[in-house]
C-alpha cells in the first residue's frame, strides 16, 4: 500500500504541475504521535520517536514552510 500511495502522489504531482506551473503536492507523515490511537503501540516505540501532538504539528509546519518550487 505504501508503494501505491507513493505512486499516486507522484502521479498527482505531475498532473498538478502540468496545469499549475507553480504547484506543489506533498504528502506528510506526522510520525508516531502520542494520542489514544497510538497508545496500544507505544510500548514498541522508543521515546525519541514518539512525538507530542504539538511537536508533530511544529515539525509538519516547518517542512511546509521550507517548500519551494
Amino acid at each position: 500500500s505504501n508503494a501505491a500511495l507513493n505512486m499516486m502522489i507522484k502521479t498527482f504531482s505531475l498532473e498538478i504541475t502540468r496545469k499549475f506551473k507553480q504547484g506543489i503536492l506533498v504528502s506528510l507523515h506526522p510520525g508516531i504521535v502520542d494520542t489514544n490511537i497510538s497508545k496500544p503501540f507505544q510500548s514498541f516505540i522508543s521515546k525519541e520517536k514518539l512525538f507530542s501532538p504539538q511537536d508533530s504539528v511544529r515539525k509538519l509546519l516547518s517542512v511546509l514552510n521550507h517548500l519551494s518550487v
